[in-house]
């Protein structure tokens, strides 16, 4: 049993600059100034995918009873509401204050770092085996995440991505009959005008500035004639453990534009996202209730004979990218043809 209570430290690298070490030491000293023992002070950066989840994984895992961050705008400059239900917040500046934990349901939610899904990759690159792929993994899965508390996002965030977006009246007119087929209060449908495909995450509008998005903007379009534009067949329905998804083949060209558009985003700074870890598909619905998976399942079921269409690819954008209730909407920056 532990004779105090105890407390983690908090810090973005990436917003702690050459002060880290400075920030370090205030965290400790202020746990001291609280009676809190401190078991750690985790540090993540541009490179950690949901760093409010992972940092709420480990809040349970150590069975902490407070985080002390040196301010909010390691937060993304508000407070960051899912991890308050968990576990109370202090920071440090501009003055010290404290956010006690607001105990809800939603604390006991499970949070997981996002990972692959499917986990495993189709031995070939034919539409018939990703589409097996899929679809056995999403019958794997027992129990489905509410996507909007899996996907941790500050409010007010936004975030910098490469999209592929669809407005291909076959891609559209299959979207909405599987909607249409699978349509309950748990799934919230993405609007035609929503429909996309995220190639690549290149970070947050607190961590990239609008000149640095810019300059990855230029060099994507300076790689333009590399890259040649493609058809995807998008279909059928399948899901994963938080969304509703089309299958997409082949992901060779997809996973291509991900190397190149990887290799041009690098200089913003940290870690991308490893283009062995993707997998492509095009989301259709995101589930706003966890519960157990096998009624979703066998709705999904009854529309896979809803045959393929094939698209046209020829462009990808980077947009900035928000949340709006439940739902995602974006401004485009700029976009990049595959001329070559």
């Amino acid at each position: 049993m532990r004779k105090a209570p105890t407390a983690i430290g908090y810090l973005r690298k990436d917003v702690s600059g050459v002060h880290q070490q400075w920030d370090e030491t205030r965290i400790r000293s202020h746990a001291r100034r609280l009676g809190y023992e401190l078991a750690k002070t985790v540090t993540f950066s541009t490179a950690t995918d949901d760093p409010e989840a992972r940092l709420i994984n480990v809040v349970r895992s150590l069975e902490i009873d407070a985080v002390i961050a040196p301010s909010l705008d390691h937060f993304g400059g508000a407070v960051p509401e899912i991890l308050v239900r968990s576990v109370e917040l202090n920071v440090l500046a501009p003055r010290p204050a404290t956010y006690a934990r607001r105990h809800d349901t939603l604390a006991f939610a499970p949070i997981r770092p996002k990972r692959p899904f499917p986990p495993t990759v189709p031995v070939r690159d034919e539409a018939h085996e990703i589409r097996d792929n899929d679809w056995v993994a999403f019958r794997a899965v027992r129990e489905l995440a509410d996507h909007w508390s899996v996907k941790a996002w500050t409010p007010g965030q936004s975030v910098y991505y490469w999209y592929l977006t669809f407005d291909d009246p076959a891609v559209v007119a299959l979207a909405e009959r599987c909607q249409r087929a699978v349509a309950a209060p748990t799934v919230d449908a993405v609007p035609p005008d929503g429909l996309h495909l995220s190639v690549l995450r290149v970070g947050a509008t607190t961590t990239v500035p609008p000149r640095a998005a810019a300059q990855v903007l230029a060099a994507g379009q300076a790689r333009s004639a590399e890259l040649a534009a493609f058809d995807l067949e998008v279909g059928p329905l399948t899901g994963s453990r938080s969304a509703l998804r089309f299958s997409v083949a082949p992901w060779a060209p997809v996973r291509a534009l991900h190397r190149t558009l990887r290799e041009v985003s690098g200089p913003v700074g940290g870690e991308l996202a490893d283009t062995d870890d993707l997998r492509p598909h095009l989301g259709v619905g995101y589930l706003n209730t966890a519960g157990p998976a096998a009624r979703l399942i066998e709705s999904v079921a009854a529309v896979r004979d809803d045959p393929p269409v094939t698209t046209r690819v020829r462009a990808v954008d980077l947009v900035e990218v928000r949340r709006e209730g439940r739902a995602y909407r974006w401004d485009v920056l700029g976009r990049v043809p595959l001329d070559g």
